[in-house]
């Protein structure tokens, strides 16, 4: 759970019932990006309009790896889910695990709440998730063009770059791992 400036939230396990909730953050957060000058990063093309990542998105949901961040019903009536990851394994570009891990294969936050640390609620859960499962690290990637600041953001988040890596022959990543310790 989160308590933060007022806003308490907490992470549930999502269901094919928040994939179209979660399929909006992920457009909202495209709109944002291109309006900021870093549609580089997931493209200008809203996920709702690419089936591949629909159904990406959708099969997290149904295997049971999706994670959702909600708002309780106190902050406001009928408040949807203000964030979203999965985890599981890693993709092929990325460097094989040297140790048991969680891979942390989509984040999503609504822009509505930045600065109210929602996603690193989403990355500590992650962290607990798999402290509880015995893995030592959890890893991720990220867009590593531009200003460098989704990295940095990680970073600060507790991860540490371990290797880049270059998807679809053009777009420029950084595999990220934070460590678990024990118990």
């Amino acid at each position: 759970m989160l308590a933060y400036r007022g806003i308490v939230a907490h992470i549930r396990q999502g269901s094919v019932t928040d994939v179209a909730a979660v399929v909006r953050l992920f457009d909202r957060a495209v709109e944002w990006l291109v309006a900021n000058g870093r549609a580089a990063q997931w493209g200008t093309v809203p996920f709702s309009v690419q089936p591949h990542l629909v159904a990406q998105i959708s099969d997290a949901a149904a295997s049971g790896a999706m994670r959702v961040a909600e708002l309780d019903a106190t902050d406001g009536p009928g408040v949807a889910p203000v964030g979203a990851m999965w985890l599981a394994e890693a993709p092929g570009y990325a460097p094989p695990p040297d140790r048991p891990e969680l891979y942390l294969q989509g984040l999503v936050v609504d822009r509505a709440w930045q600065g109210h640390k929602i996603g690193r609620t989403l990355l500590d859960h992650a962290v607990e998730e798999a402290r509880r499962l015995g893995a030592a690290q959890v890893r991720l990637d990220c867009w590593a063009g531009g200003d460098q600041a989704l990295v940095h953001y990680y970073e600060l988040a507790g991860f540490t770059r371990t290797a880049s890596v270059t998807v679809a022959n053009h777009w420029p990543g950084m595999v990220m791992t934070r460590q678990v310790s024990p118990g």
